[in-house]
């Protein structure tokens, strides 16, 4: 300010020098006469030049500011992308061209923000219901979706965790010959040298799939081309698996089975009287009688023609003394008779002189054929120790039901026992202990029933090469190249451009991975031609594609479907920070919030020198206009001077701040004229600068028919948006390019330039390493996501290298956002009146989540930046936060990712750079 002086200073000025020339005159306010109201007249005209002079710095920084050719930078418009949900059962995709418009209703405008799309999409169907991670670096093979077919988000792009092994697996099915808890049998392949390959324990494993568990294989040994098992399950599969992916196929020249020996308890034992549980028992009872039976039952997926059937048991014998019952006194009294001391009572010795072995053949019982007389096997001590029934199975053998259990019996009935009757008798009867079924075949070579490949998740039958006598493929190398990852739809869409929408997780400070994109073809995938918004998945964006002609269902791990495949160019180090994907779209559309106004005629009379007309905007983008010169329409251009144009240059410049169109005088700038009709036709562009960054689930409405979409939402909020530069941001410009003369040389001058730039730009830090020169800006809407950073970034690169020296290439200067540190405190308190706790422990997290949050300063939001706090300090603003608590525990740790991967670590472990930007973890506090 020039001149501080008011009004009140004016005439106490006026007062004190009436005093010193004119002592008779009394220059009063209060009771003016006419020499005092003319001098206030004075005072007030003299307020006004004062005020008026005051102004020139200002007016003279505006014309320098002009002089150096800064004009007011362009407002921004918001950016979003819109998801159109279609109905179930759409027949026929819709297609929403460039420029369609899209409502966003919010309670506190009477008017909707209005967006347009910026691209065409073909809204589509046909949905992703299976996607794979598949890495050849970890041979391993992911699948991404859940079992009802929709993504398992978020998803670690190109980052295969958790690691899954690749399934390289053998199944050998057949319905009895592994079952029995000791089995015996020969597996061949056809090959001496594959028989030894697969003992190999470090790269093959045998095993018995029973149930959901899988039994090892221990007792193998290799005899020539066979392998021979001595144990089996309860089981019907051997599994063969093959341990890690090796770098070559294996085949097997054949796989048949020579039946060993299988050992089991019995399925069923009877008695006579009640069923058996166990493998020791008196089959007969304790009481010997003709005619007795018991019944042995055999396991039927065991029973077949040619099968040797072994019953072994140990044979011991056991007495016991039956006597007729002693009758009561009172009903003998009568009829007693004097004992005859000369008769002595002599009890008879019973056996089992003779059984019988018979089987059920549907009709009734025939005699079992077994291979040597066993009819007479019970009839005496002698025959005690080991003991075995062997026959062979007869082919009419049937099933039968036995006291509620049905399978396959045989019976053996007592047909000769003397004396069984006689009281007194000692009765010498059976007890069979340790009863073992043992099956063979070893005469028979078997075919497997069935033999499966399972490989990763794909499963192929094989057994018709085992029918057709050809080598069996069981073992095949990877089949995939690269790290790639395979999104699957259920159709192919019908036309395009079809949208994938990318929300990638904010603020992780993502190397991005450079991938090359193809789709399923009858010919194998080929390369896909593709609009990629995401800059290599760095940030959330579409990628726009037209399904080729010739695109096909092909099948992936067992899954036919219609693939885009993306595929990394280079394997990516290990501590680079992988893309998040926290979801994938489909019928994404981007769109921004401009609006074109209706063209309209402009009229005048004559041309005149410098006239101007006015161009009404909430913010004004741009004004396009067209005239019409003899019969033919061309199109002006605006300009930022007319110093820059000539005499038949069709040009215009827009004062956005005053919105307005002025033309030249026609010596510098044509002036559009027709006498015929209008003079020009002109369509004005707006937009609602920051108040189009509307929150997420906004944008609900179209402004044209969409049947069959059920829904319209936006799921990230609408950032970007800003309004015209405002005059002190330019006259901060002014002052920057003044002071640099233009050029940049120092690391301030960088840092200035940035803040300079935009308004947006809440911060900046600037670091030269050798050549490079790295920028990290930090935009005031960090929180909304790295979008705003997204479309500043190449301006303000090209900004920064017209004043940087000549030496300084694009790829020597690194724009990029700061390293975001994820702050989480977790603290254990004490307060001395526990009814104030819950109040306390809230006012503390408020405090915390206040300490890393953005405040608001000069009337705009700022974060905190370049500064992180030591424990100390976030301790002591606790304290503030609650005097009245006493901090016991605390514990605060830090996490953040940068070009060397994630990191999480103490607080008091980090390294502190001034690229860091504190952000809220999550806190808690324990009271």
């Amino acid at each position: 300010m020039l001149d501080k002086r008011t009004i009140e200073d004016i005439c106490s000025e006026i007062k004190t020098l009436a005093g010193s020339y004119t002592p008779e005159w009394n220059f009063s306010l209060e009771r003016p006469d006419t020499g005092s109201v003319l001098a206030y007249i004075f005072a007030k005209q003299l307020e006004d030049v004062i005020r008026t002079y005051n102004t020139l710095p200002d007016r003279y920084e505006d014309e320098l500011v002009r002089l150096l050719g800064i004009t007011p930078r362009k407002p921004e418009p918001a950016r979003a992308v819109i998801v159109m949900e279609p109905s179930t059962g759409m027949q026929e995709g819709i297609f929403v061209k460039e420029g369609s418009r899209f409502y966003a209703e919010l309670p506190e405008r009477d008017t909707p923000v209005v967006f347009e799309s910026a691209h065409d999409v073909y809204l589509t169907d046909a949905r992703i219901t299976a996607a794979f991670a598949i890495s050849e670096k970890d041979r391993t093979v992911i699948p991404l979706c859940k079992d009802g077919g929709e993504l398992a988000c978020p998803i670690s792009l190109f980052r295969f965790v958790p690691f899954i092994p690749y399934k390289n697996e053998l199944y050998i099915r057949h319905p009895w010959l592994f079952r029995g808890e000791v089995s015996e049998l020969s597996i061949g392949f056809g090959s001496a040298d594959v028989a030894e390959r697969l003992m190999d324990d470090s790269r093959y494993a045998f095993s018995l799939l029973a149930g959901e568990e899988r039994v090892p294989i221990t007792k193998k040994v290799r005899q020539g081309e066979y392998i021979v098992i001595g144990q089996g399950a309860d089981s019907d599969t051997l599994v063969i698996e093959r341990k890690g992916v090796p770098d070559d196929d294996l085949c097997l020249p054949a796989i048949c089975f020579i039946a060993g020996r299988k050992s089991a308890p019995p399925s069923y034992l009877y008695d006579g009287a009640q069923e058996i549980a166990g493998n020791t028992a008196a089959v007969f009872g304790e009481e010997i009688s003709l005619y007795k039976e018991c019944y042995i039952g055999f396991d039927s997926s065991l029973i077949r023609e040619g099968t040797e059937i072994t019953v072994d048991f140990g044979l011991i014998f056991k007495s016991r003394e039956v006597r007729d019952a002693v009758p009561i006194e009172e009903e003998l009294k009568l009829i007693k008779r004097r004992p005859n001391a000369l008769e002595g009572e002599r009890a008879a010795e019973v056996y089992i002189q003779e059984v019988s072995l018979s089987y059920y053949n549907g009709q009734g019982f025939r005699r079992l054929p077994v291979q040597e007389c066993l009819s007479h096997m019970f009839s005496q001590h002698g025959g005690e120790g080991k003991r075995s029934i062997s026959f062979l199975c007869p082919d009419d053998w049937e099933e039968m039901e036995q006291e509620g259990y049905r399978g396959h019996l045989i019976r053996l009935q007592i047909v000769k026992a003397d004396y069984c009757y006689h009281r007194p008798a000692r009765h010498h009867y059976p007890y069979l202990t340790n009863i073992e079924v043992a099956y063979s075949q070893q005469e028979t070579q078997l075919g497997p029933e069935q033999t499966v490949r399972r490989q990763g998740n794909m499963e192929t039958d094989l057994t018709g090469y085992i029918k057709r006598k050809k080598p069996v493929p069981a073992f095949l190398r990877f089949p995939y190249r690269g790290e790639s990852m395979l999104l699957g739809f259920d159709k192919k869409p019908a036309g395009g451009p079809v949208s994938l929408y990318f929300v990638i997780k904010k603020n992780i400070n993502s190397s991005g991975v450079q991938t090359v994109i193809e789709y399923s073809s009858p010919k194998g995938f080929q390369p896909l031609k593709v609009l990629n918004n995401t800059e290599e998945l760095k940030n959330s964006g579409t990628i726009l594609f037209v399904p080729p002609a010739n695109m096909s269902p092909m099948d992936v791990e067992g899954e036919k479907r219609y693939w885009i495949r993306f595929t990394a160019r280079k394997t990516a180090a290990e501590e680079v920070a992988y893309p998040v994907a926290e979801h994938i779209y489909i019928n994404g559309a981007e769109v921004w919030n401009v609006e074109h106004g209706p063209v309209r005629a402009q009229y005048t009379e004559r041309a005149v020198p410098g006239m101007s007309f006015s161009a009404p905007a909430a913010q004004l983008l741009d004004v396009n206009i067209w005239a019409r010169e003899g019969e033919r329409t061309v199109r002006y251009k605006e300009i930022p001077s007319f110093d820059i144009s000539d005499a038949k240059g069709r040009h215009y410049v827009v004062d956005r701040a005053g919105q307005e169109v002025r033309f030249g005088d026609g010596r510098t700038a044509r002036i559009p004229w027709n006498a015929g009709g209008a003079a020009f036709m002109m369509e004005i562009v707006s937009c609602d600068g920051a108040e189009g960054n509307v929150p997420e689930n906004a944008i609900q409405y179209a402004a044209f028919s969409l049947p069959n979409v059920e829904r319209i939402y936006n799921p990230l909020a609408a950032s970007g948006g800003s309004n015209l530069e405002a005059e002190d941001s330019v006259k901060r410009r002014g002052r920057m390019m003044l002071g640099t003369g233009g050029r940049l040389v120092s690391e301030q001058d960088y840092v200035n330039a940035a803040k300079a730039f935009s308004g947006t730009i809440a911060n900046a830090w600037c670091e030269v390493k050798g050549r490079q020169i790295i920028l990290a800006v930090l935009m005031q809407d960090y929180e909304a996501g790295p979008h705003s950073f997204r479309q500043m970034k190449d301006e303000l690169t090209a900004y920064l290298l017209q004043m940087a020296p000549a030496s300084v290439k694009k790829k020597d200067l690194l724009v990029r956002e700061p390293i975001f540190v994820n702050v989480s405190v977790e603290l254990w308190v004490t307060v001395e009146e526990w009814k104030r706790a819950l109040e306390e422990r809230s006012r503390i997290l408020e405090g915390l989540y206040g300490l890393f949050g953005p405040v608001r300063r000069r009337g705009r939001t700022e974060p905190r930046a370049g500064y992180v706090p030591k424990e100390s300090q976030i301790l002591m603003a606790v304290r503030s936060f609650s005097p009245i608590t006493k901090i016991e525990h605390a514990n605060i740790t830090v996490s953040y990712v940068d070009e060397h991967g994630g990191h999480t670590m103490e607080l008091g472990r980090l390294s502190r750079t001034p690229f860091m930007v504190c952000t809220n973890g999550t806190h808690e506090v324990h009271v």
